[in-house]
């Protein structure tokens, strides 16, 4: 009954609206005729119009929820699309476990170590090779090439690899002219005088093949004399050479004392050599022999009438001779080459006297009236004593022809962990600072500065300090050369083979151990990342992974004995470079030391890598690419139209001004620009590591057998090799780079996301508890802060000089955070440990910040939100839920297309469509057109210009441009009314039509 009389009575007033005019007068007596005739009253005009409008309230957000819910139903759409695309930017299993086990083991050696030495830098490095250089063992059954190879002698694994084939056999047989056929060295009068005078030679023999750049020999083997010693060589030049272990010259016999038992010119005599060596044949050995050891037993047995020395009754002699030839099987001896001692003829000798005593007064000899030129044996003697002699095997290749490798050219696969493989070599590089004195300048000296100077000055004497500027000086000494050290190789005759004069050290004439290489790397048309290392003086050296694992061990205690590190040490590094192969995984591996001036070295280890997946292109993610900025491009187009209406109003700036569409804009360009960046990123990376890896891994080093200067490099290898490292560095850093975009921009979209949820009632308590507490939290924060930087302050000084923690400002507040959440009662056990004599102000320290940090702070911070909580918690109890919400925009969504298909269908029919189904924006549109009749109709205002007459009363345009007549907008909405009175009943309890009856 109620809604049957509120439906006449609307009918009746509606007939009085449907009839229009055309003017102001007409206008009026309608309105008469509306307040005085069968209508409604004023008043109660009035009342229905405020009724509409609450109604339209209603149905505006209605519409404004149903799109929220849309644009956060889209938007939560990208984010799960995109972070699907985060996760197939990188496989984190596989990094985990390729990281975890190189950081492991560069942990490993230093973990327990608080304070590091100079010692624990080798430590680390012979870590590092004991778990990289690790040969295969002969005899296991298994070839491992390339390090396992056919072998012969003592050269390869024929155990496992078997013989090689094409190798000749040759022997060597020494003769002793002291020492007769069948008899032993040490039977002989002359060897056991020169062992009662400490002169015994020590000849030894080895034999270097040019094939494999090595010595046959591990060990140089003993001169025996009569003893045939037969072996295998390839074919190739093979160099034999003699040594001389135990050198009299400048040890037992001194140039003064040589002169005086020979009658030699003191002038003529030779200095001692520059390095000491086991060279063999040397002029001052000749003579030291002769003058000391056969000199000696002549004196013990003098002959009669004896004149003058009669060692040199049969000429110079010296050392031994040899026979050096092929012996294979099937096939006569043939014999290379025959040699006797080294000798200068008696006449030779004559030729060089001159009448009259030397200077010395030929004290020993004092009947001879002649002197010795010992200057012109020298020469006779240098062109018939050579250490060593090559000789051409060619048993089976004619000469000419290429002789076949012996060893393997490929280099071994160096496995630093299990499956990560090294690539190329270990490189150790150090930054070094000049020296300056520590005295300072006198000129920049205060008074205060004087006064120290003056009372501490002998502190500064003789002290050198670290200057800024990084030196390119070489320095250290190569130890092969070095008498003292136990790599000292006295097989090396000259340095002159290895080091120029400029590389000798002016002091001790000894060549330098490390030298600078400021290196200017040419640029990449195609690669455009420039290398930071252009033109630093870096010292750098390499543990090639072609070297055996004694060479590595060698080449460390190259580094120590060599004097590596010093007080001008200012940064070690120590990198390598891995691949595993069946990760396709990059990774290089860096721990850096560095040498504080105040004495500490600190350790710092870090490992990065990347994948070749990494860096594909695959369907999947040029899809979800795709989608993700069709998506964006959808949230860009709302953003435009809220710009365009911003900009229609004349209020663009406020749209700026909002840091929510400022945030809003940046994701929406983001997002797409990161993922896009990372597959073109992905292509040229991809291109430019296959062009460093083009012409196979370097082999940086230019040979590993070197028996000096081992750290000496093929250029142009190198130069490949930190090519490589530097485009596998630039790789690493853009995938950080791009991770770390991608990072941001799921910070930005979850910012977003909280921005979008603060629509809905019970989602957005997050965002309006902290804009309800914002002004309290701020207040808060402040001191919160004071606090903090008082307490860390305090820390660092009590603590900072012990606990690296405390040592800078910004470690002491984190630490005091991060004591503020834990409690931190370890960190106040070291405190203590540290400070023993103030150990109640410690005590006093860590309660009171502990007290009001945690216990007094931290729980008002708890109750800032609790309270902003509570508030909107009680705002948001009617509210309806998130899956309500979606439920009722999904079912509107739903009737509404399909009202739109059935409009279709029925306008191709030509039928009456018989549903009578009106959607939110259609309810807007025709009560935005009802109120504005009747504000007209109430408050008189005249009809729009586009208004004109037509059947049915005046034309209404609603907003999307239909047109419609007055009539046909009331029926639209009685029929409405009619076909759902439900609709009233639910409307009357939001009170938009009050409590009529």
């Amino acid at each position: 009954d109620e809604f049957d009389a509120l439906k006449n009575k609307a009918g009746a007033a509606f007939k009085i609206l449907l009839s229009s005019y055309s003017d102001a007068h007409e206008q009026a007596v309608h309105k008469k005729e509306l307040i005085e005739g069968d209508g409604l009253g004023q008043a109660e005009l009035v009342r229905k119009r405020g009724a509409l409008r609450s109604l339209k309230k209603q149905v505006d957000f209605k519409i404004s929820q149903g799109e929220n819910y849309r644009q956060l139903f889209f938007f939560a759409l990208l984010i799960c699309l995109y972070s699907f695309s985060v996760i197939l930017v990188r496989d984190t299993a596989k990094s985990y476990s390729v990281e975890t086990s190189l950081l492991n083991l560069m942990y490993q050696p230093l973990m327990e170590k608080q304070h590091l030495e100079h010692s624990d830098v080798y430590t680390f490095l012979n870590h590092i090779v004991e778990a990289t250089f690790r040969d295969p063992v002969c005899g296991d059954g298994v070839c491992d090439s390339p390090l396992e190879y056919p072998g012969f002698g003592g050269v390869g694994c024929v155990a496992d690899c078997g013989k090689r084939e094409n190798i000749s056999n040759v022997f060597f047989l020494a003769e002793d002219p002291n020492v007769p056929s069948g008899q032993k060295e040490m039977d002989q009068p002359i060897y056991k005088m020169a062992e009662q005078v400490n002169a015994l030679p020590d000849f030894r023999w080895n034999v270097f093949l040019n094939s494999t750049q090595s010595f046959l020999f591990e060990e140089d083997q003993a001169v025996v004399s009569g003893e045939w010693r037969e072996f295998q060589v390839p074919d190739d030049q093979v160099i034999l050479c003699l040594f001389h272990r135990n050198h009299l010259y400048n040890k037992v016999a001194t140039p003064s004392s040589m002169a005086i038992m020979l009658n030699l010119d003191p002038s003529t005599v030779p200095p001692a050599p520059e390095t000491s060596n086991h060279l063999y044949g040397g002029f001052t050995e000749a003579i030291a022999w002769s003058a000391w050891v056969k000199t000696n037993l002549h004196m013990n047995n003098p002959p009669p009438n004896m004149t003058r020395n009669p060692g040199l009754n049969d000429g110079l002699a010296y050392g031994v001779g040899y026979t050096f030839g092929t012996s294979n099987p099937g096939r006569p001896i043939s014999f290379l080459g025959v040699y006797s001692q080294c000798a200068v003829a008696e006449s030779l000798i004559q030729a060089a006297t001159r009448n009259g005593k030397c200077s010395h007064g030929n004290i020993v000899w004092t009947q001879e009236e002649k002197c010795y030129d010992s200057s012109m044996w020298q020469q006779a003697w240098a062109a018939s004593c050579p250490s060593c002699r090559t000789f051409e095997i060619r048993e089976h290749t004619n000469p000419g022809d290429p002789v076949p490798p012996v060893k393997p050219p490929q280099a071994p696969t160096r496995p630093v962990t299990p499956g990560n493989n090294l690539i190329g070599a270990i490189l150790i590089t150090q930054l070094r600072r000049k020296g300056k004195p520590c005295v300072p300048d006198p000129e920049d000296c205060d008074d205060w500065c004087q006064h120290n100077l003056k009372a501490l000055g002998s502190l500064f004497e003789d002290q050198w300090c670290q200057d800024d500027e990084l030196s390119s000086e070489p320095f250290g000494i190569d130890p092969m050369f070095l008498t003292t050290s136990p790599l000292f190789d006295g097989r090396i005759t000259s340095y002159t083979f290895f080091y120029n004069e400029t590389e000798l050290s002016p002091d001790s004439r000894l060549p330098y151990g490390f030298f600078s290489s400021p290196y200017t790397f040419p640029k990449d048309p195609d690669f455009d990342y420039p290398n930071s290392e252009d033109g630093v003086p870096h010292y750098r050296t390499y543990l090639d992974a072609r070297m055996t694992s004694k060479q590595a061990r060698r080449a460390i205690s190259f580094l120590q004995e060599g004097k590596y590190l010093s007080n001008a040490t200012s940064v070690v590094d120590v990198e390598f470079g891995t691949f595993n192969p069946q990760h396709q995984h990059f990774a290089w591996c860096k721990a850096s030391f560095e040498f504080g001036t105040g004495g500490l070295i600190e350790a710092t280890f870090r490992v990065e890598s990347f994948s070749l997946d990494d860096l594909a292109f695959n369907v999947t993610e040029g899809t979800l690419t795709v989608i993700i900025t069709l998506l964006c491009l959808r949230m860009l187009y709302g953003e435009v139209l809220e710009m365009s209406t911003l900009w229609g109003e004349g209020r663009m700036w406020e749209y700026f001004t909002n840091v929510w569409n400022v945030l809003d804009i940046i994701t929406i360009v983001f997002i797409p620009a990161s993922l896009v960046n990372i597959i073109a990123s992905g292509f040229t990376l991809r291109a430019a590591l296959e062009s460093a890896t083009e012409k196979g891994v370097p082999r940086v080093l230019g040979n590993i057998e070197a028996v000096a200067r081992i750290f000496g490099t093929n250029l142009e290898e190198e130069m490949n090799f930190l090519d490589l490292r530097h485009k596998i560095l630039m790789m690493v850093e853009e995938s950080q780079n791009g991770r770390g975009w991608l990072a941001v921009n799921m910070l930005l979209l979850m910012m977003r996301l909280f921005k979008m949820l603060h629509f809905q009632g019970r989602m957005g308590l997050v965002t309006r508890t902290f804009s309800n507490s914002a002004s309290d939290i701020g207040h808060f924060t402040l001191i919160f802060g004071c606090v903090v930087v008082m307490y860390a302050i305090l820390a660092q000084l009590m603590f900072g000089t012990q606990m690296p923690e405390f040592t800078h400002l910004g470690q002491s507040m984190m630490m005091l955070v991060h004591t503020t959440l834990t409690l931190g009662i370890q960190d106040y056990n070291r405190m203590l440990h540290m400070t023993p004599r103030t150990d109640y102000i410690t005590t006093i320290f860590w309660l009171t910040f502990i007290f009001i940090s945690t216990v007094v702070l931290l729980n008002i911070f708890l109750a800032i939100l609790v309270e902003g909580y509570t508030v909107v918690k009680e705002t948001a109890t009617n509210s309806e839920t998130l899956i309500g919400g979606y439920a009722e925009t999904l079912s509107h969504d739903l009737r509404e297309g399909q009202e739109s298909l059935l409009s279709l269908f029925c306008g191709l029919l030509r039928r009456k469509k018989g549903s009578r189904f009106v959607s939110n924006k259609r309810m807007e549109q025709l009560l935005q057109a009802w109120l504005w009749h009747m504000d007209t109709t109430v408050d008189g205002a005249p009809p729009s210009e586009d208004a004109r007459r037509e059947e049915g009363g005046r034309v209404i345009r609603l907003s999307d441009g239909e047109e419609m007549s007055e009539k046909a907008l009331m029926m639209t909405l009685l029929e409405l009314i009619g076909e759902a009175p439900e609709k009233i009943l639910s409307y009357k309890k939001r009170s938009w039509l009050g409590k009529s009856k």
